[in-house]
């Protein structure tokens, strides 16, 4: 049995919700801008998708995760909308902000 530092643990869990947002966005024009993983803080979570006309930001903060866009030919960004509260949430890691990317993604 391998023994994972704490370090190769977040980092394998970082790859693996990457190449989870991969496969949701493979089917548009999307793109991962940012991902960050702060696991010293609640496992906050922010996904910056990029596409031709916008971002969309996805942050999970203690369990809630909202959703942002910004138009990129303007500094105009969209209120912050609370897409699933924490009491909703679908499980442990990260399967709850996947569902939010997946909603906005495709539809």
């Amino acid at each position: 049995m391998s023994h994972w530092t704490i370090k190769q643990k977040r980092e394998e869990q970082k790859r693996t919700l990457r190449a989870q947002i991969e496969l949701i966005v493979s089917n548009s024009d999307c793109l991962i801008n940012k991902l960050e993983v702060d696991p010293d803080h609640f496992g906050n979570v922010i996904v910056e998708l990029k596409s031709k006309p916008c971002i969309l930001r996805f942050i999970q903060d203690r369990g809630d995760v909202y959703f942002e866009k910004e138009s990129i030919s303007s500094v105009i960004r969209t209120e912050q909308q609370l897409v699933f509260t924490h009491n909703e949430s679908l499980g442990k890691d990260f399967e709850t902000l996947l569902k939010a990317i997946e909603l906005k993604i495709r539809g």
